[in-house]
């Protein structure tokens, strides 16, 4: 058994403190971007290892959608600021065909397609609803 005034600190307890280092690092906003974004690029990379292109996702029938009144919504009484919709504009980038920046009378003129989909939250709920118009 390890003396309580010996000083040195073994490999296994240094790895039994690194998730509270890890998570002492967020707290320290030097740091906190870094790990921030090296989660989120080793994420983007997990999602492209496993991601199958032309695996679509699931849709189900009119009568697996969860009326509208029990459609989990989580939402907050807060007012939007108002926004400039004949100025508004969605940026589009990254690994896409058409890169540009689309109005929203452009985005309205796209063809339409409805779908009924699974919506799966990252608060552990579920449901099917219809997404597209």
């Amino acid at each position: 058994m390890k003396d309580a005034l010996d000083p040195r600190v073994t490999r296994r307890e240094l790895l039994k403190l690194s998730p509270l280092l890890l998570l002492g690092g967020f707290a320290v906003p030097a740091f906190r971007e870094r790990l921030l974004d090296a989660g989120v690029a080793w994420n983007d990379a997990a999602s492209a290892a496993v991601f199958r292109r032309r695996h679509l996702a699931s849709t189900f029938s009119d009568d697996d959608v969860v009326p509208f009144e029990r459609f989990p919504y989580n939402g907050y009484d807060v007012l939007e600021p108002p926004i400039d919709f004949d100025r508004w504009t969605l940026a589009v980038g990254g690994a896409v065909n058409r890169a540009g920046r689309y109005s929203l009378d452009q985005i309205r003129a796209l063809p339409k397609i409805t779908q009924n989909t699974r919506h799966v939250c990252v608060e552990g709920w579920d449901a099917i609803g219809r997404a597209g118009r």
